[in-house]
C-alpha cells in the first residue's frame, strides 16, 4: 500500500488528527522529487524538478494553462443570450457541475467514485471537443 493510500484510508476512518494531516501534507510538499535524464550520445545527465501540487514547476504549469483566459481589462463577450442566431448561443467558457446524490452515496463512497467517473466525463468531453481545460474541485456539502 502506497503513502497516499494509506493516508487516504485512515482518512477514510477518521482516525487521524487534522494536526497529523497538516504535518504529512507539509512534509511532503517540502519534499522536492527530481527526474534524472540522461543523453545517450552525450552521457551526461540532467536533474528536472518534477511538477508536484503547490511547487514551482505546478505553479508555472497552471499559471501557462491560464494565459488562454483574456485579461481583465479586455471587454470580452463569451455569448450572445439575445441574439437568434445559433451561432452567437456558443461559448468557449462553459462552467459544468457534478455532484453525487447523498441519498445513493456516502459521501466516503463518492470519493472513491469520483475519480474513475470524473476521468469518463472528462474522456468523453475531449473526444467530442477536442483541446479542453478543466478545473476540478472537490467540495463536501
Amino acid at each position: 500500500m502506497s503513502r497516499f493510500d494509506e493516508f487516504k484510508w485512515r482518512y477514510l476512518q477518521l482516525d487521524d488528527s487534522i494536526e497529523h494531516i497538516e504535518e504529512q501534507y507539509t512534509t511532503w510538499m517540502n519534499e522536492d522529487k527530481f527526474m534524472i535524464l540522461e543523453n545517450r550520445e552525450t552521457k551526461k545527465c540532467y536533474a528536472s524538478l518534477l511538477s508536484k501540487r503547490g511547487n514551482p514547476v505546478y505553479r508555472h504549469r497552471v499559471r501557462k494553462r491560464f494565459n488562454i483566459l483574456p485579461s481583465s481589462q479586455e471587454d470580452i463577450i463569451f455569448f450572445n443570450h439575445k441574439s437568434r442566431d445559433i451561432r452567437d448561443k456558443a461559448t468557449r467558457a462553459p462552467f459544468i457541475t457534478l455532484m453525487f446524490d447523498a441519498k445513493f452515496y456516502r459521501w466516503e463512497d463518492a470519493l472513491k467514485l469520483i475519480g474513475k467517473d470524473f476521468n469518463r466525463f472528462r474522456a468523453n468531453v475531449t473526444k467530442r471537443f477536442r483541446k479542453n481545460s478543466i478545473i476540478r474541485t472537490l467540495v463536501q456539502r
